[in-house]
């Protein structure tokens, strides 16, 4: 048993592509910040656990 048209349209194509994330919304420079803030917070918590362990 098939059921056409449950996963793709009937016509073959997309008439308007999905955009999750307008690419002028969002600043490169933030998201860049944001991943050294991240791994910095990663990294001091990773030291700090092994120095409680020690």
């Amino acid at each position: 048993m098939r059921c056409k048209g449950v996963l793709s349209p009937s016509k073959g194509y997309v008439s308007e592509a999905v955009r999750t994330v307008d690419s002028a919304d969002v600043n490169t420079r933030a998201l860049i910040i944001a991943t050294l803030a991240t791994g910095l917070v990663i990294l001091i918590a990773f030291a700090a656990q092994v120095l409680i362990a020690v």
